[in-house]
């Protein structure tokens, strides 16, 4: 949430991405190559296959997300910009998903049942880490998954590539009462890095708290130190262009993330 008024609108907002930010940070920022963006079917679902089913992670994403997240094809295809533009009813599943709900049979070309909604098999993944976790997952199209579960078109995490080489994992918290710390250490855990961009003012601010939590539990991953990127430590004006300059910018914010890549 906003701590702050900002061109009249009051403190206490909650501040979402959606698919039209994804298009505004494409269109706005010439340094970004490509977003990578994913959403979630929030707890576990029931993968159903004939007699067979499974509980695991179901997701909606775009073809970038795969760039940057890790997956890596195994069998089939992963998702393309086609399954993006018809909105799709096609998955790609991870390897444990398909040991489990299909066994030694080939699930490429089958469907399975999501919450009585029938979606194609076109590919498996695999992906290290996580104890093999990170292949409990199904993919589907963002787009299908946007018409079909998800109609406000909420982005939780976005990836964001820069075309300098510097691939940034965003984590859009929906709330600081509780805290996902455990979305927060697991990136660093994955980036080695950190910074955190808050419309606060740096003293007693949220970004504070992460980043204690994270030196705290995650010390022996960080690579470079702690980055926030916080409202100027100065009365906020009334002028909308100082407003502008006070808050945090795309340009604050890129300095905080090349001074972390050791790139200043």
């Amino acid at each position: 949430k906003t701590t702050i008024p900002y061109k009249g609108l009051p403190p206490g907002r909650e501040i979402s991405l959606n698919q039209q930010d994804q298009e505004a940070i494409l269109r706005k920022i010439p340094e970004v190559d490509y977003v990578g963006v994913r959403n979630w079917l929030s707890g576990e679902f029931t993968i159903n296959y004939k007699d067979k089913n499974g509980s695991f992670g179901v997701f909606g994403c775009n073809p970038d997300f795969f760039k940057a997240n890790g997956e890596k094809l195994h069998k089939g295809r992963m998702l393309n910009a086609l399954d993006m533009r018809d909105k799709r009813k096609v998955v790609v599943i991870g390897q444990r998903v398909a040991k489990v709900i299909f066994g030694e049979q080939d699930p490429i070309g089958e469907y399975v049942e999501i919450r009585g909604i029938h979606f194609k098999v076109v590919g498996i993944f695999t992906r290290k880490g996580g104890n093999g976790r990170a292949e409990e997952r199904v993919y589907m199209p963002f787009s299908a998954y946007q018409v079909t579960f998800n109609p406000r078109q909420n982005i939780h995490t976005a990836s964001v590539v820069a075309k300098e080489g510097i691939s940034a994992e965003v984590i859009d918290l929906r709330s600081v009462r509780p805290i996902d710390y455990a979305a927060v250490v697991a990136s660093v855990k994955k980036t080695n890095r950190l910074v955190v961009v808050e419309e606060a003012w740096p003293l007693a601010a949220i970004s504070s708290e992460i980043a204690y939590h994270v030196q705290r539990h995650a010390f022996d991953y960080l690579d470079a130190p702690i980055h926030r990127v916080n409202n100027m430590d100065i009365p906020l004006h009334y002028a909308p262009t100082l407003i502008e300059a006070t808050l945090p910018n795309v340009r604050r914010t890129m300095e905080a993330v090349k001074a972390v890549m050791y790139r200043n």
